[in-house]
């Protein structure tokens, strides 16, 4: 039975990357993104929905999201979703969706009202 896990987003990052080295020639990129959904309710109300999602990018492509990413910076990012499972010390279980980034790439900087 085949099988298929690809995700693609485009969001701006809630924070700036964080890069870690883990041992000889291999780092991880980790930084979050805020995903913007808008709809309109039954009742003709606009909605808008938010959600936040955990990225890894690893080795290249993570020291290159470190350097250049920061927070409020817009990305488009394809990868795969990784759930990740722990027991906690109160042998509670838990879990979290991760994704882990294929590519990403950086949008344009947009100006804000700061900026103006």
């Amino acid at each position: 039975m085949s099988s298929a896990n690809v995700t693609i987003l485009m969001g701006n990052l809630t924070r700036d990357p964080e890069l870690k080295e883990i041992g000889d020639n291999l780092s991880v990129c980790e930084f979050s993104i805020a995903v913007n959904h808008e709809y309109t309710d039954k009742s003709g109300e606009k909605q808008k929905e938010v959600s936040f999602f955990d990225i890894n990018a690893w080795n290249k492509a993570g020291r290159a999201c470190y350097e250049y990413l920061e927070k409020g910076r817009g990305v488009h990012v394809v990868g795969r979703l990784k759930q990740e499972r722990w027991e906690t010390d109160e042998q509670q279980k838990r879990s979290r969706i991760r994704v882990i980034a294929h590519s990403v790439q950086f949008l344009p900087r947009t100006q804000s009202s700061e900026d103006k």
